[in-house]
């Protein structure tokens, strides 16, 4: 969506014929138009992001590369080679000059200087296939996997450079096909269990300690020094 004017919608498709690539609609999904075909070359459109700071600037990910336009979907031009089956894209909060991207093959790229050289920026996640990008309004990426070994939700509170694992243990290793960031809370469509959402910086439930003898006592915290929470404490 268009982030100035939320009757401009833009669509990506994944047909490998004429019909297919990427369509525009200008009345709020009413009618569309055909902006970039397939026989362009960015067949089975898989990803589409629209600058935040310019909405003229469109990126968009698809099994042949990444595509870049200018002019709202008018023009389209390869700013990341043929042959690169792309499926996740994130311009960076804070701005436009990098951008994240996920390569489902290989991994998740960043670059600094609007596509023009990309650095490999998941060496923490193992073997995997990534699979979607999102990017809160801190800055705090995020980015859902399928066929991993080691959980499928993953957190970079530091532009990319590290990664921490938050998925929820009881998924075990299935795929995480959707992901999105919204309003203080992440997203996730986890195959054949549903979405699911968390709160990305919670507030936490306080706890009053009432010190000395027979103060407050919580065998769980006080002797095994495990998390607590209040229904743990007694007098």
């Amino acid at each position: 969506v268009d982030p100035t004017n939320n009757n401009v919608l833009y669509a990506g498709t994944g047909e490998n014929n004429s019909d297919g690539g990427i369509y525009k609609s200008t009345d709020g999904g009413n009618s569309w138009n055909q902006i970039g075909a397939s026989t362009y070359g960015y067949k089975n459109c898989l990803v589409i992001e629209v600058d935040k700071y310019n909405h003229n600037l469109l990126y968009a990910g698809s099994d042949n590369g990444l595509y870049k336009s200018t002019d709202s979907g008018n023009t389209w031009s390869s700013i990341l080679g043929y042959n690169t089956n792309l499926a996740g894209i994130s311009v960076d909060i804070a701005t436009e000059a990098t951008i994240y991207i996920s390569v489902m093959d290989q991994g998740i790229y960043k670059s600094i200087d609007l596509g023009q050289s990309w650095n490999l920026k998941n060496n923490t996640m193992g073997n995997s296939i990534i699979f979607r990008l999102a990017q809160d309004k801190s800055g705090t990426l995020f980015a859902g996997r399928v066929n991993g070994n080691s959980g499928n939700v993953w957190k970079s509170s530091d532009k990319a450079e590290s990664w921490e694992n938050v998925s929820d243990q009881t998924w075990g290793n299935t795929n995480v096909r959707g992901l999105d960031v919204n309003n203080g809370r992440v997203y996730a469509n986890v195959e054949n269990l549903g979405i699911y959402y968390a709160d990305i910086n919670p507030t936490p439930t306080p706890i009053v300690f009432i010190p000395g003898f027979g103060g407050s006592w919580s065998y769980k915290g006080l002797i095994e020094n495990l998390p607590t929470t209040n229904s743990d404490w007694q007098l």
